[in-house]
């Protein structure tokens, strides 16, 4: 049930996109070849399109993963951001499943400010794939992609209840 990253540096090429349905939400991964350069949550519900949803067979383990993170997953992203942002972002990888987390509690991990890692929350290129939504606030939910309220502390708040119910279902749990 992890997550593991191959940072891997990209000279610019051509990036292509796609759409993965995630619980009714749609992700957009920007990638070139098999390197995802970027993913972000869309404003635009699944079941707001009136065009059905370009899911490549390329990242349909990513697709499944969303929905059933029972394996571990390898994925390739480009590398970016500061080395102390990747020690942030590699310990939410390790956040269970259905688990969270608080900021000064990852803070204390990484000998760090509880502020700085918030800000490696916000500034996580790779949403729904780099779990920040499993870090939250000491006092509450915390924000999402760099909002404290709104539709993104919406979508934080699904996906939290929906790895919840994933956790307390025993077919799920024997897949």
């Amino acid at each position: 049930m992890t997550i593991v990253i191959n940072w891997i540096e990209q000279d610019k090429q051509i990036e292509r996109c796609a759409e993965v349905a995630c619980l009714n939400e749609r992700l957009i991964i920007h990638y070139v070849d098999d390197l995802i350069t970027k993913t972000e949550w869309s404003q635009q519900k699944v079941a707001d399109t009136v065009m059905p949803l370009d899911i490549t067979n390329k990242w349909s383990n990513l697709q499944y993963y969303l929905t059933h993170p029972i394996k571990t997953i390898t994925l390739n992203l480009k590398q970016q951001g500061t080395a102390y942002r990747h020690k942030v972002w590699a310990e939410i990888c390790k956040i269970p499943v259905g688990q969270t987390q608080t900021y000064s509690d990852l803070a204390s991990k990484l000998d760090s400010g509880a502020r700085a890692v918030a800000n490696a929350c916000r500034n996580n290129p790779f949403p729904g794939i780099i779990p920040c939504h499993r870090v939250v606030a000491v006092s509450g939910l915390g924000g999402y992609m760099g909002q404290s309220s709104g539709e993104f502390i919406d979508l934080k708040q699904h996906l939290l209840s929906y790895e919840a119910t994933l956790l307390n279902n025993e077919t799920w749990l024997k897949e």
